[in-house]
């Protein structure tokens, strides 16, 4: 079963994303969650706050080598 996120733009608009993964960083107690939206795919960190968690998007290096090692294990769809 798919799972969905509601995304508010700064603008005030909503838009509806699909969740490909989810993944906590227990070492550094981080959370992370990569989305599709309209066929692209967006990775953020987020502070896990049911119902208000604030999306961001400024990850570094090393977060982006290990989402993309998470995703490239993953079975297609």
């Amino acid at each position: 079963m798919k799972e969905f996120i509601d995304i508010t733009e700064n603008n005030g608009n909503t838009k509806k994303a699909e969740v490909i993964l989810r993944f906590r960083d227990e070492e550094n107690d981080n959370y992370y969650i990569v989305y599709k939206y309209n066929n692209e795919y967006f990775a953020a960190k987020y502070d896990d706050v049911v119902g208000t968690s604030k999306l961001d998007t400024n990850l570094n290096d090393e977060e982006l080598k290990i989402l993309e090692e998470l995703l490239n294990k993953l079975p297609e769809a």
